[in-house]
């Protein structure tokens, strides 16, 4: 399972003309070990005026949900953002009953897409999460994926975050992300997956079952922040997902939890 690259968020102030306070988020990419050296650098992708929904990161760190947790998912396309990935709007795009997004064709670590999340709902509850849509891919699509030590097919997962994490993956942040184990091939043809909330069937950032967690399972079910999508690869979950050639879309008609 992959770790997600950090982001921070600078409050930028009023503009030239007066407008809102902007939100500049800026994402930390680390090329990880894979990749031969260790790299930093800051690059903003997205400036948001006045989004609730993106102060959550700027906060420190804190078990309890920095934002009210929503009684129930939105699929509204404006509720859902981008994370870690440069090449992709700040949002995807509303169709029919939900949202879809088109696989862009840039590579490296920060291209493709890697996270898609809205707000979560408190999850202590809830026993499934359950996916529905359609992807199309135009005949003779070649997918790639943006980690050099990854392999297609692509596939893309549910993915659940709980707040204050400092995306370390270390002490009690290793229990902070959790991953469905059931993917969702991205091959042409309509999906419906059902996950349940059970500890075997999702792992830790890096790749712990849920049972070998303890409490941080039951901890980030109930402070849960984002809840989502990643793409990546056969290996890495949410290293990131393109296309060499070709076009493919995806589509996401219903995305629950009950």
């Amino acid at each position: 399972m992959p770790r997600g690259c950090p982001t921070c968020c600078v409050c930028g102030g009023a503009d030239s003309e007066g407008a809102a306070p902007t939100l500049v988020c800026l994402v930390e990419l680390r090329v990880a070990a894979s990749y031969g050296l260790e790299v930093a650098a800051l690059k903003p992708i997205a400036s948001i005026a006045a989004l609730g929904l993106l102060v959550a990161t700027c906060s420190a760190s804190d078990n309890a949900p920095l934002l009210p947790q929503p009684a129930q998912l939105s699929m509204a396309a404006s509720a859902w953002v981008f994370q870690y990935s440069n090449s992709m709007p700040a949002s995807p795009a509303a169709a029919g009953s939900g949202w879809s997004f088109t696989f862009p064709n840039t590579s490296g670590p920060s291209g493709g897409v890697h996270y898609l999340v809205t707000q979560s709902p408190n999850l202590a509850s809830k026993s499934t999460l359950t996916m529905s849509g359609v992807i199309s891919v135009a005949p003779g699509t070649v997918w790639g994926s943006n980690d050099p030590s990854d392999m297609t097919p692509d596939h893309c997962r549910a993915y659940f975050q709980q707040a204050g994490d400092d995306l370390s993956g270390t002490g009690p942040y290793e229990f902070y992300r959790w991953f469905s184990h059931t993917t969702i091939a991205l091959t042409d043809g309509g999906f419906n997956v059902t996950t349940p909330f059970d500890p075997s069937q999702w792992g830790s950032v890096l790749g712990k079952d849920g049972n070998a967690a303890g409490s941080g399972w039951t901890n980030a079910r109930a402070n849960a922040q984002w809840i989502g999508i990643t793409c990546g690869g056969s290996y890495f979950a949410g290293h990131g997902a393109y296309v060499k050639s070709g076009s493919a879309t995806f589509q996401m008609n219903s995305f629950s939890v009950q």
